[in-house]
């Protein structure tokens, strides 16, 4: 048996919190490529805001993030890619409900 991935879900609309997201992603990056792992698995972390609208967010996204938001976690994800790719890894993104990036319209936001 072997590990596939691990489930990583990070906050990632906070500018404030970029480096400590980076260091804890280069933990779990590490973990995994000691492990044997391939990809790592990363996803928006969940918000109680965001869990009062969870599998059902309106077309609007209600109070998505604001555009310079969304380019936040836009290079947030590359650099995560970056530190992904340090162990050898890949970085897939699960949408996950209760996160801006739930619906098909966050995730192409989040590009």
């Amino acid at each position: 048996m072997s590990l596939l991935s691990s489930f990583v879900p990070v906050l990632l609309a906070d500018p404030w919190k970029k480096g400590m997201v980076i260091e804890h992603l280069r933990k779990v990056g590490a973990l995994l490529s000691a492990l044997g792992a391939k990809p790592l698995g990363l996803s928006d972390v969940q918000t109680p805001k965001r869990q009062e609208l969870a599998g059902r967010v309106p077309a609007d996204g209600y109070e998505p993030l604001a555009s310079n938001q969304w380019k936040h976690v836009a290079a947030i994800i590359t650099e995560i890619e970056q530190a992904a790719a340090e162990f050898g890894l890949s970085l897939v993104f699960h949408p996950h409900v209760a996160t801006y990036v739930e619906t098909p319209s966050g995730g192409r936001a989040s590009l």
